[in-house]
């Protein structure tokens, strides 16, 4: 058996997950995040914000649910929104794969937007 100390680089991201603001941040969200969910989305800054704002739904996701993204489109029509159908999870951020798909939708998005921009 090796002893914890020898085996420092197995607890580095728990050792990061155990900051006092990561850990204050998780239980305020843990607290919360039931009670904002049910609030009223503050639509006239969703619009304000159309083109800085993009929304990503789940096929099966409970949490971003697609009756929330006709609600979103209907309200404000200009927001981006996208489905993903690669079958990634509400939980995409904890995979490599769920995590680059994230990030080359937002970086194509930005592309998107600078050429329009642009012209």
């Amino acid at each position: 058996m090796v002893p914890l100390s020898e085996n420092v680089d197995t607890f580095a991201p728990l050792s990061r997950t155990l900051q006092y603001h990561t850990m204050r941040n998780v239980l305020f969200m843990a607290m919360t995040e039931f009670q904002k969910l049910t609030e009223e989305p503050d639509w006239a800054f969703i619009r304000a914000k159309e083109d800085e704002i993009a929304f990503l739904f789940g096929v099966d996701d409970h949490w971003g649910p697609l009756s929330h993204l006709e609600e979103v489109s209907k309200r404000s029509p200009g927001v981006a929104l996208s489905v993903e159908t690669e079958g990634h999870t509400h939980g995409y951020c904890c995979t490599e794969a769920g995590s680059f798909w994230v990030a080359d939708y937002v970086a194509n998005l930005i592309k998107k937007r600078m050429l329009i921009r642009n012209n």
